[in-house]
């Protein structure tokens, strides 16, 4: 094996990290980022106590489905579930949980933990959910035909009944 001097080394430790990172970046340049925040409960007052949120105010605001545009790197293959909170008060103070009632969907699309909303310039809030719609080797994507619920849960851990959101796409 070669003995490589400490400039010597430090030079191929710097172009094997060159070379990873210029790696990664072309296998990897599609990224999601997640379209909410995590909700917390608060560490202040008592678990579970409180008064129950109401049916949270929640709709299907757009649906994307995954194509393949021939670029790899486009997430052209991602698909997008977007769904709007009406009321400003309940999206600043409540936790939304997501859940699959029936049905399926080509991924698991939403996570275990409560969910806060984005707000946008137009003073909207919604959350978006991505998952890959279009595997590799797919030419189709798979139909959708699901119902979520999504309930609120108050900052001490008191949940809400459950609206419910059809969803249809083919």
């Amino acid at each position: 094996m070669p003995n490589f001097g400490g400039a010597a080394m430090s030079r191929l430790v710097h172009i094997f990290i060159a070379v990873t990172i210029l790696w990664h970046s072309q296998v990897n340049a599609c990224s999601y980022v997640p379209g909410y925040g995590l909700f917390e409960l608060s560490n202040v007052h008592a678990p579970m106590t409180g008064p129950a949120p109401d049916a949270p105010d929640v709709w299907l605001h757009s649906i994307e489905r995954g194509s393949n545009d021939g670029d790899y790197a486009s997430c052209s293959d991602a698909g997008v579930v977007s769904f709007g909170v009406d009321s400003a008060d309940s999206a600043k103070t409540f936790g939304f949980i997501f859940e699959v009632e029936y049905g399926e969907f080509p991924d698991a699309v939403f996570p275990d933990e409560a969910l806060t909303p984005q707000e946008y310039s137009d003073g909207s809030f919604r959350i978006h959910f991505f998952w890959l719609d279009l595997p590799r080797g797919h030419s189709r994507v798979s139909p959708i035909d699901a119902r979520i619920s999504v309930r609120a849960i108050s900052r001490t851990g008191v949940e809400g009944p459950k609206t419910y959101i059809d969803i249809k796409s083919r």
